[in-house]
């Protein structure tokens, strides 16, 4: 069984993903354009042996970043999946599975890694059992995507009734929704997006920089597409990001004008979309859940189109469990108790 750890510049990253069914969130591109956001560095590690698979890309952050820590922390770090559901990608054999994240948790240790937290993706499977040998598996919700096999007749069908009486009365006051395929209209979108975060009272970590959506655009190319939803005038009412790759269709980000809420435009872009999607041969389309994986009202929104649903997952990991408990106990100290339960790791909280 060989072990290697890639870094994106690595072509082995790309040419192993070219034989397997993947998302965007594990290509090299993205990974190096969300690592500066999440304090890190890009890796990948890759166990292969025959047809056999493991594969996994993450961010390493220092734990030098933890002012509090002092010099403590400049041997040590920990690994976070990039922005996404970036989980492993490995062949059915949980024996190989569970062998080959045995030796990589051993080699992390040996290089400082504390712990790690990676979040699984709800539509490729993921070998439950040979995760949870080798950390905690913890149920952060659903999420909810559209099956593309459908015949349109049947994915309208699916549809809410509600939703269904809203996206006929935005057509019928000449709503409108293409797709900007060269994204020219990306600084609008920018525009609009911050505002929904403003309305949304959105946490920090939703508010990308702005350069992020440019380096999107460079990273993922042609599998990166906006909608925007227009009134009769012209204006811009509503858009969202929209990925493409081995024919799941990724509901990326969204945004929405105050002033256009109550015309109900991301309805009327969801349906158009997943028309679009499915005529360029694509067999599902995953909206995702709510904020925080929370089954709020935009997991409700969502719920409406589909009736599918998908359980969403992370893996958790105390690699260096004396170290973690050392530094968990001083950030809840530092921090009087008050401390969210359920974030991990409890030290960045």
């Amino acid at each position: 069984m060989s072990l290697r750890f890639l870094t994106v510049d690595d072509a082995e990253w790309g040419e192993f993903l070219g034989g397997v069914r993947h998302d965007f969130y594990h290509l090299p591109s993205y990974a190096r354009l969300s690592a500066p956001f999440d304090g890190g560095r890009p890796e990948a590690v890759l166990f292969r042996q025959g047809s056999r698979y493991f594969f996994l890309p993450y961010v390493v952050r220092p734990l030098s970043q933890l002012r509090w820590l002092g010099s403590e922390g400049d041997e040590l770090f920990d690994i976070v999946s990039p922005y996404g559901y970036p989980g492993p990608l490995a062949s059915p054999d949980s024996r190989f599975v569970t062998d080959a994240i045995g030796q990589w948790r051993a080699a992390m240790r040996d290089r400082g890694a504390v712990s790690g937290f990676i979040r699984l993706h709800p539509l490729i499977e993921a070998d439950h059992e040979a995760l949870a040998a080798h950390g905690e598996l913890v149920s952060r919700g659903r999420t909810v995507s559209i099956d593309l096999t459908l015949s349109p007749d049947e994915m309208w069908s699916q549809t809410s009734q509600t939703h269904r009486n809203e996206i006929s009365k935005a057509r019928r006051a000449g709503l409108t929704a293409l797709m900007d395929s060269r994204l020219v209209n990306m600084p609008t979108f920018l525009a609009m997006y911050y505002e929904t975060m403003d309305r949304a009272a959105a946490s920090q970590y939703y508010y990308f920089r702005e350069g992020y959506f440019s380096e999107l655009r460079d990273a993922l190319g042609d599998s990166l597409s906006l909608c925007l939803v227009r009134d009769p005038e012209g204006q811009v009412l509503c858009g969202g990001l929209f990925t493409e790759c081995c024919g799941i269709v990724q509901y990326h980000l969204s945004a929405t004008f105050s002033a256009a809420l109550r015309q109900h435009p991301a309805k009327l872009m969801l349906d158009y979309v997943r028309k679009w999607a499915k005529e360029r041969g694509n067999t599902v389309m995953h909206l995702g859940g709510g904020m925080g994986a929370r089954e709020d009202s935009l997991f409700s929104f969502k719920s409406r189109f589909s009736p599918r649903r998908h359980a969403f997952f992370t893996w958790q990991m105390r690699l260096l469990p004396d170290v973690y408990e050392k530094l968990e106990s001083r950030r809840r100290s530092m921090a009087n108790g008050a401390v969210e339960s359920s974030y991990f790791p409890v030290y960045r909280a």
